[in-house]
């Protein structure tokens, strides 16, 4: 009794007006960004299982500094790690100052926000989950580093790298040449799973279902 039906946020996500850039200020928590040019999204989170968030975040950062597109930055998430990993961000937006690519950071915006940002974006670049399910609704470039998301199914526009800021670099350049985004294989689904849940739970007997477990507990 296992149905594959797909991502449930992929359906959300295809109700969500997508504004242009230019109206990118008018979404609430964005009232203050600086999108004037194209901009790389960066979210990487901790891994609690690794021990050098500090220097997973730099070479992250460096990769980004040298690519050169302004970066839109959100905050990893609490978890392990996570202290090192601001620190990163504190010391190298010190070192660059003025000519850090770092134009805008976040700790959090409302769901709807955060897609625009992301629909509007140059590609994603962190370890986030939402680069593996939903950036291919949007018709975003993934770059997917380290191994948070390891043994993970993904499409065609996510590509893994290591935490190293020249194979980080050149993905990014690798992206900036290919001309359009690919047709690729929708495997969390093309914005229906809702309705197949349904329909499934429409057409199976589940008082069969629980009387068997309820036999078997016995």
């Amino acid at each position: 009794h296992i149905y594959n039906a797909g991502c449930p946020a992929i359906d959300y996500i295809q109700q969500i007006r997508i504004f242009e850039r230019s109206q990118l200020k008018t979404l609430p928590g964005l009232q203050k960004i600086n999108v004037k040019n194209e901009y790389v999204l960066f979210l990487q989170h901790p891994v609690t299982t690794e021990k050098n968030s500090y220097e997973q975040m730099i070479e992250s950062l460096e990769a980004l500094q040298n690519f050169g597109k302004d970066v839109i930055l959100i905050y990893p998430n609490p978890d392990p790690g996570s202290k090192k990993m601001l620190k990163a961000i504190r010391d190298f937006s010190k070192k660059y100052n003025g000519r850090c690519v770092i134009k805008n950071k976040f700790k959090n915006l409302p769901f709807e926000s955060f897609i625009n940002l992301l629909a509007n974006s140059f590609c994603l670049v962190g370890n986030s989950s939402c680069g593996i399910r939903e950036a291919y609704t949007l018709k975003k470039y993934v770059v997917d580093i380290g191994t948070r998301q390891n043994s993970r199914e993904r499409s065609e526009n996510v590509f893994n790298v290591s935490y190293s800021r020249e194979a980080i670099l050149g993905v990014l350049k690798d992206i900036e040449q290919t001309p359009s985004f690919p047709k690729i294989n929708q495997i969390y689904g093309d914005g229906n799973s809702s309705k197949k849940m349904v329909s499934i739970l429409e057409s199976i007997d589940l008082e069969d279902i629980v009387n068997k477990r309820l036999a078997y507990d016995i």
